[in-house]
Order: C-alpha cells, then structure tokens, then sequence
C-alpha cells in the first residue's frame, strides 16, 4: 500500500472553473498508514492465503454500512451531485479500521498520490442529514461526497496532463467509497497503465460502467475541511477516466430534439423527423441502460440506485436514425450496490414471477425456499424496476409537448384535475410526472398494471398522445416491454432484447390513425 509519509503538496478546492491552486499538506494520519502498509505486505505475500481477509465478509459488511447511507440519502442527492438534499434519521456509524484496511490490502495498489493532481473545477456534491443528539430532534447537514474535475501530472517523461475525475468521499461515506472500489474492481479490475487509459481516446464496446482508474487516502481538501465533523480523519479518493459522457438527468432537462424547418424543408418533413429522431434515440438509451444492467447482473452484482444522475450518455449529436445509432450509456454512483458472491456455483435464474420489492411498491417479492439466491433475485428485481421508473421517466420528458424552454420551466405548467385527485404533485418539465409521483402511480395506486396507466394518460391526451402512440406501436409491444420491466418478470438481457427495442421504422400510418391519435405533421 502507497502512503506518503512526508510533507508535501496537495490539491485545494477552487470555486470556479480553470483555477488551479496547491496547498500545503496537513492533518496527515500516520499512524493509519503503517497500518495500511502492514496490512497490504501482510496479504500480498505468498504462502498466506488462510491469513488473507473474507472477501466475501468484507462485501456483505460494506454493503450494510452502504445501505444505511443509502436510506440517508435523499432521492434528490443521489440523482444529480448539484443538488444536497438529504433525508436522514441517523448519522452512519463509524466503521471499523481494520475491516477497512483489509479490504483496501485485497483491493491492492492505488497507483496515486494526491500530488499526481491539480483541481480544475468542483462538479458538486451530495450531502445527508445528521442526528445530533439521541433523540433526533435536532438534525444538520453532513456532506458526505465531492465530485471534482482534476488534470493529473502522471510524471513521466514525455506525457500531457490528463483531465480526470475525482470522488472525495468524506468519514462519514468512506464504506460507500470502499463498496464502490470493490465493485468496481471486480466488474473491470484496475489498469496496470493508468496514464494510457486516462488519456486514450474512449473504445467503443468498452465495459458499460464508469472506468476506474484508482485511489489514494490523503487529508481532506479544503472544502471538504470546512464542512466535515472531523478533518483529521483520511479522505478516500477515487479516480475515473474522464469520458465526456453527461448525466442522463441534464440531457432530459435540455428536453427532446425539436423540429427544424425552413426553406430547404418544410414543416410536416421536419416534424416526422423529429418523431424518428425521438423514438430512435429513446430505444437506444433503454436498450444500452439495460445492457448495462445485465452487465453487472451477470457479474452477481447489483447496482441498487438506478435514477437519471447514474446514468452516463454520449452525445446525441452525431445520433442518427438508420444511419448511427452507436450511442454509448454507462452506470456511475456503485457505492449503494451488493456484491454477491457465489463461487463457482451456478448464478440463480432471474425469470420467474415477482411482486414489487418492499422499497418501492410495499410488497416483496415471490422467491420460495432459495437461500441467499434469494437476496441476488430480489436485488436484480429492485434493480429492473429502478429502470422501468426512470426509462418511463425519461420516456415522458422525450415526447412531451412544448420548447425546451417549457421542459426547463415547471412553474409554469399546472396538474391536471386527475392528478390532484390521486394526491401528485405538480407534472414536472413539460407537464410531464416527476419521478416520486410516478413511482406513487405506477406501484401504489395501479400497482404495476401498465392497462390502467394507459387509460390514465389517455384521459389528458394532449399531454402524452405522442408517449402512448410511442407504447401502442406494433400491437401494443411498448407496454408489455414496461410491463415485464416493472414487474421483474425478465432478465435485463431479455427486456434489451424485446422487439420493442428492435424496431427501427416508423408503423403504418393507418395504424396510427385507427388508435385514434393525431401526430404533430397531421
């Protein structure tokens, strides 16, 4: 394990982009460290492997540390790092040492120090509430992450400064930080050559999740210092290749690709191809998220808070229907996941007939007599219904009616009489559900049958013609497609495989008409 002992340099938080500063290091625990170093000669050695620390211990006891941030966290937090809202009850408690030292020894080498690094620009940051005293009553907010844009110096001769992207997770998050490591870890494993993959151009077919290029333990950054409990104690930092891939959650705020007409192309040509531009790049961002999903599922493991800000995307740009449909979609944010580990036994099958999992629906899922498989099933199902919530999200923002303008302005926009009936809150961009609100339709108050949600869009037609028209195409196979989704009644791989994903032109216009719908061109 890498530890520098000495005083050095260190990366300082700026308030703006381009601003590079450096700090002299302080608050350095040396004592951590030489226990790391310990730790690390202790476990690589060979000849030890009765000695060497339960992997699988260690991935059940990260995961329930993360959990219990997790239900810290507010839905909000999670999804976008611009945003700190926070929804605890408790502080997590303390983890312990030893159980961390093991598991950063297993995990190995980090291949960084924080000199390799100069701060270019914050990105954000999560946050959660803290219970001060016993009672509760009276709760503060705790920083728990910080997302920073940094230009790594990798020291060798001949090489440029790369742009990455670094994770500070504070104390009080540092078992969501180990999680992630050790997820992340085993879905790709770490790169013997971190300046050639930091600074290489991004592969097409590469592994569907945000590539990890390492770690370091170094003191808080100031920012960090300012706002922690106790800015003696370690930061974990982790560091990623920077892609260029953007949060699913700004691109849905930029709201859907608008008709462009003029003198070359006359409004009805520009409105249809609007229509394919949506519907292609909607297919292709649910068939790479899904792909993705199973992914991890058929790594054991789960990613266990799927929302819009873990999902990275490419440009839309260079997107065209029939033509380039490459578009690429990554999961971020594996700090709440589960590892489950099985050996070399046989991965249980996802197909079956479930419930909604307790977390989102109040319900748990039909699994029988089948052990800890039980736990894997259950989480691939949270997982799947994680997505359909969103891909039925971003489905709403995608074919929603008005200017981006309207989808980046809700106030403007009121419920309907319908939904103040069933208690939702205002539609968001677009007149189009909020995620909460959606979430309460689909699993509350129809639970989970998508035929009576249908009949609910239908009766503000104006609002989501374009998104049933979407779902009714070729028999209806959109709503089944949501239906296996919501439900968990497929495997990840299956639902990217759906005919509904594999459709690539536009239905019959009699089809269209004989549904009773009229498109923007008609």
């Amino acid at each position: 394990m890498h530890c520098v002992l000495s005083e050095r340099c260190f990366l300082k938080g700026c308030h703006g982009p381009q601003v590079i500063v450096r700090l002299k290091y302080h608050h350095f625990s040396l004592a951590k460290c030489r226990g790391l170093i310990t730790l690390a000669s202790k476990y690589n050695a060979p000849g030890n492997e009765d000695d060497k620390p339960n992997i699988d211990a260690l991935a059940q006891y990260l995961s329930k540390e993360a959990a219990k941030l997790r239900s810290s966290i507010g839905e909000g937090s999670v999804e976008e790092f611009s945003r700190n809202d926070a929804s605890s009850e408790t502080m997590m408690a303390p983890q312990a040492d030893e159980l961390e030292a093991q598991l950063l020894a297993q995990v190995g080498f980090g291949g960084f120090d924080s000199t390799d690094f100069e701060l270019v620009q914050q990105l954000g940051s999560i946050s959660m509430q803290q219970a001060v005293n016993s009672k509760g009553t009276d709760k503060r907010l705790r920083t728990a992450l910080i997302a920073y844009a940094a230009r790594y110096h990798p020291r060798l001769p001949y090489s440029q400064p790369v742009i990455t992207l670094l994770k500070e997770y504070l104390p009080i998050s540092r078992p969501v930080a180990c999680n992630e490591l050790l997820l992340l870890r085993h879905l790709c494993g770490l790169p013997d050559d971190k300046y050639k993959m930091a600074s290489e151009p991004r592969q097409p077919g590469s592994a569907p999740v945000v590539p990890l290029l390492g770690y370091f333990l170094s003191c808080p950054s100031d920012v960090a210092a300012d706002v922690s409990t106790d800015d003696s104690i370690d930061s974990i930092w982790l560091v990623y290749k920077w892609e260029g891939l953007r949060p699913l959650s700004l691109l849905m705020q930029e709201g859907p690709p608008l008709a462009e007409y003029g003198l070359l192309k006359n409004r009805e040509r520009a409105e249809k191809e609007a229509w394919d531009l949506r519907r292609a790049l909607l297919r292709a961002t649910a068939s790479g998220l899904l792909n993705a999903v199973d992914f991890c599922h058929s790594a054991d493991v789960v990613h266990g808070s799927i929302s819009s800000g873990s999902v990275l995307l490419g440009t839309w740009e260079n997107f065209k229907p029939g033509v380039n449909e490459d578009l690429e979609v990554k999961l971020d944010g594996f700090g709440f996941g589960r590892w489950y580990s099985y050996g070399e036994q046989p991965l249980p099958d996802p197909r079956g007939k479930f419930f909604a999992s307790s977390e989102i629906s109040g319900s748990r899922a039909v699994l029988g007599q089948q052990g800890d498989d039980a736990s894997l099933i259950s989480g691939r199902v949270e997982d799947l219904q994680a997505a359909g919530l969103l891909l039925m999200e971003m489905f709403m923002y995608g074919l929603a009616p008005g200017t981006p303008k309207a989808l980046q302005d809700p106030k403007d926009v009121k419920a309907s009489q319908r939904q103040r009936q069933l208690g939702l809150v205002d539609p968001g961009a677009g007149g189009t559900l909020d995620r909460v609100s959606l979430q309460r339709l689909l699993f509350d108050v129809f639970h989970d049958d998508v035929n009576q949600f249908r009949d609910y869009c239908l009766q503000d037609s104006q609002r989501y013609n374009l998104l049933v028209a979407f779902l009714d195409e070729f028999s209806g196979a959109g709503w089944e497609f949501f239906s296996f989704l919501l439900t968990g009644r497929r495997s990840a791989l299956e639902l990217a495989q759906h005919p509904f994903l594999k459709q690539t032109h536009r239905p019959p216009q009699n089809v269209i008409e004989s549904n009773g719908f009229k498109l923007p061109w008609q």
